[in-house]
């Protein structure tokens, strides 16, 4: 079974490509890698329906994927981001980041402002413990 605290993740409200609702969507990091030769850092993120429908091990949601790709002075600072410290394991430490990224990409129309532009992620929280 999966285990959504060991993912990170964040909850939100979303709408699948097929018009379904999905009022408590999970979405976590699928993957990221860093392309140091390139300056670039590309992040995948999926959403799957509830947290409980990713710890029943069920499938993501169809067309539930967010992917980024950080380049020039965004990926420097992407990367020189200050750590949580000592005692955080690795994986806690990348998704961590990853979001940090995630979170400072202003990519959506912003619904109560359409003019100015938000994160994707502007209303993910992360689930209740």
């Amino acid at each position: 079974m999966g285990n959504h605290q060991l993912r990170n993740g964040r909850v939100m409200p979303f709408a699948s490509p097929d018009g379904a609702a999905h009022p408590d969507s999970f979405w976590c990091l699928d993957r990221i890698s860093v392309e140091i030769g390139d300056a670039a850092l590309r992040l995948k993120f999926i959403g799957y329906h509830s947290v409980d429908a990713y710890d029943e091990d069920r499938h993501p949601v169809t067309g539930a994927v967010k992917e980024y790709l950080v380049t020039g002075a965004e990926f420097m600072a992407a990367i020189t981001l200050a750590t949580a410290g000592a005692g955080i394991p690795i994986s806690a430490e990348i998704t961590r980041l990853a979001w940090a990224v995630a979170l400072d990409v202003t990519d959506t129309a912003d619904p109560e402002n359409e003019e100015e532009m938000i994160s994707f992620f502007a209303s993910a929280e992360a689930p209740p413990a």
